[in-house]
């Protein structure tokens, strides 16, 4: 089996239940073999609604943190969930977007937390605009083509902004067709002219690996 990223064949099939995941021997990544596009639109209940309306959140105040020497300005949030995360950004004087497969988390983030949200796979999305900052938080586990998710970024980044990736440890799960580990992601940074420039282990609310980079 080749691997997608590096496109080696040094690679072996992983036991992980009924999931066929490989492993590549060279960057390090395990992938799975599925390919299909998957949209999840859950229903979204009221007291998820009021709980996403409470500005402030520990979950949240952790990504912040690692984020804050930053300087502000235009930031676009891929995968942006329930827009919570570009709220707070937003409270702190960022101006905001994000890209939403998910209607009713798209919905939500657009009419009740006012963040302008594009409701696609952001392998589909389009626009001229030019970002100091794109987030990319537990989302690229979820792609097909991690490839063009980065080549994209690159492209939309202004020179010398920065991409904040958040990923989770080893969790093999039908939803995640890849799982990087940071020796993946540093081969990523590299191929894409990315300087990596700090990385971190998260531990709340589970294992979760950091990193900052910056765009050449």
């Amino acid at each position: 089996m080749t691997c997608p990223i590096c496109n080696s064949t040094e690679t072996e099939k992983e036991i992980s239940g009924i999931l066929n995941y490989y492993k590549c021997g060279i960057c390090d990544v395990s992938f799975n073999t599925r390919k299909e596009k998957q949209i999840y639109n859950p229903k979204i209940t009221l007291m998820q609604k009021l709980i996403w309306n409470i500005p402030y959140s520990y979950y949240n105040s952790e990504r912040l943190d690692f984020i804050k020497q930053l300087e502000k300005g235009k930031v676009l949030d891929i995968g942006s969930g329930n827009g919570k995360f570009l709220y707070m950004l937003k409270l702190k004087g960022w101006e905001t977007q994000g890209v939403e497969p998910i209607k009713n988390y798209a919905e939500f983030a657009s009419k009740s937390l006012g963040i302008k949200t594009f409701n696609e796979f952001f392998e589909d999305f389009e626009t001229d605009e030019k970002f100091d900052l794109i987030t990319l938080l537990f989302t690229i586990d979820h792609t097909n083509d991690p490839l063009c998710v980065f080549e994209k970024i690159h492209s939309m980044l202004k020179s010398g902004g920065h991409l904040f990736i958040a990923s989770p440890f080893a969790v093999y799960h039908e939803q995640h067709n890849f799982i990087f580990t940071e020796k993946t992601f540093d081969f990523l940074l590299e191929k894409f002219s990315f300087v990596k420039i700090k990385s971190e282990i998260n531990y709340k609310p589970v294992r979760n690996l950091f990193i900052l980079a910056q765009n050449k």
